[in-house]
């Protein structure tokens, strides 16, 4: 077998950090008697990286590929985002499958070698990489790219098949989104006494309010989905020193509070001009989010791939969809509509049905006495009119008696006024 490497002469030992799964052990390869290993640590958990590369120093890595859901191509990145330096020797199955192999030189591991690799091609290996060289083996390269290959006729019609198929799904999902807003409409204005018909309210017509909500939580929270992204891009940068640096050091901490920077900013526009969420921040999450599930990421700015794994894109997705339906459910039929002098009350129900009640001062054109008052809606008939002062009583009264004039808020006598 012809091996490509390159190594210029004996360097220092060779400290190696092993990331493996059970039933792995150093002496399947022959790695505790290789006189260029000076020491060897073998770990069974890819999050126990960052505290092994502390404790060993490793000069090189050798990390399994095999680990379920992808972890081992996400601790090569990990491991490199740490070290900068330490290359990384990825360990695949025998035969080495080629997807493996390209999915691991993506992550930015400088070669691969088999569980099944003799003692003398893993210390070959290991010296190359300790060199600065690379370690593809020849004849193990050329069925991998043969198979590379094949994946190409097939990639970009199986993408725009599966994004055709996320597009279609989208379809069915506006009609059960009409059939809630409609179900939810009934029993949160029903609190109140008032009929949706009462108001001249569709509410299967009241999509646009709805996809406006969705889009409000996903501008709200689907940014957290890039943090990991945009530690990666600093990482390395002109940015990348003082307390960012220190920061960018410890993963865990600066992760939380980037989280916590982004979830604050985006909580405050949340409850002040949340115009920036609804319409740039929702629509380029759920752009990311599709194109994950689709794998058209590469298609995207690096700023704005996800690099979560797409099941855990599509369980986080669900997770917060029923958290979201759970929140406007439990606030539509468990509290209703709540009231004040400045209008309607309420967390997310009210922005994401639409409801709306507007301070007016109402006058009586046949006795021309005005009142104020919050109007809730109506017809080609009626206006429904709601007192805050007064318990929110509800009054329907004939278009054609009163006059409507907005003011910004409804006063309230107090108890002792005549």
């Amino acid at each position: 077998m012809t091996f490509v490497y390159d190594v210029e002469g004996a360097l220092e030992p060779i400290r190696l950090l092993v990331v493996a799964r059970h039933p792995f052990r150093r002496e399947d390869m022959g790695l505790s008697t290789l006189s260029e290993v000076e020491r060897v640590q073998l770990i069974r958990r890819p999050g126990a990286i960052e505290a092994a590369i502390d404790e060993l120093d490793p000069s090189v890595m050798l990390i399994d590929t095999g680990f379920s859901e992808g972890r081992g191509f996400e601790a090569i990145e990990t491991s490199i985002a740490l070290t900068g330096e330490v290359p990384v020797l990825a360990l695949t199955a025998s035969p080495p499958p080629y997807d493996d192999v390209a999915r691991a030189i993506r992550a930015g591991a400088s070669g691969f070698i088999d569980v099944d690799a003799h003692a003398e091609e893993a210390a070959a290996a290991l010296s190359t990489l300790r060199d600065g060289g690379a370690w593809f083996p020849v004849e193990d390269m050329r069925p991998i790219l043969a198979g590379v290959a094949d994946d190409l006729d097939t990639t970009t019609t199986e993408r725009n098949s599966r994004l055709t198929g996320i597009m279609l799904g989208l379809i069915p999902l506006t009609g059960l989104l009409a059939a809630l807003m409609t179900y939810l409409w009934r029993h949160y204005l029903g609190q109140i006494g008032v009929r949706p018909v009462d108001l001249a309210v569709d509410p299967s017509s009241r999509i646009v309010d709805s996809l406006a909500g969705v889009l409000l939580v996903l501008g709200c929270f689907g940014p957290l989905l890039f943090v990991g992204t945009w530690l990666d891009l600093v990482r390395g940068s002109t940015r990348d020193r003082g307390l960012i640096g220190w920061l960018l050091g410890r993963p865990r901490l600066a992760h939380v509070v980037l989280s916590v920077v982004i979830l604050g900013t985006t909580l405050l526009l949340a409850f002040g001009p949340h115009v920036m969420l609804v319409l740039v921040v929702g629509p380029v999450v759920l752009m990311a989010v599709i194109a994950r599930a689709a794998d058209l990421s590469d298609a995207l700015p690096s700023f704005l791939r996800i690099k979560i794994r797409p099941r855990g894109v599509l369980i986080g997705t669900f997770a917060a969809l029923i958290l979201f339906l759970t929140a406007i459910g439990g606030e539509s039929m468990l509290i209703g509509p709540q009231f004040g002098v400045g209008g309607e009350g309420g967390f997310i129900a009210p922005r994401v049905l639409g409801f709306n009640a507007q301070p007016m001062l109402v006058f009586n054109l046949e006795s021309g006495e005005p009142r104020e008052l919050l109007y809730l809606g109506g017809n080609a008939d009626l206006y429904v009119l709601l007192d805050p002062c007064i318990d929110n009583e509800i009054e329907l009264v004939s278009v054609s008696q009163y006059r409507l004039v907005v003011i910004d808020e409804v006063t309230c006598a107090a108890p002792d006024d005549p």
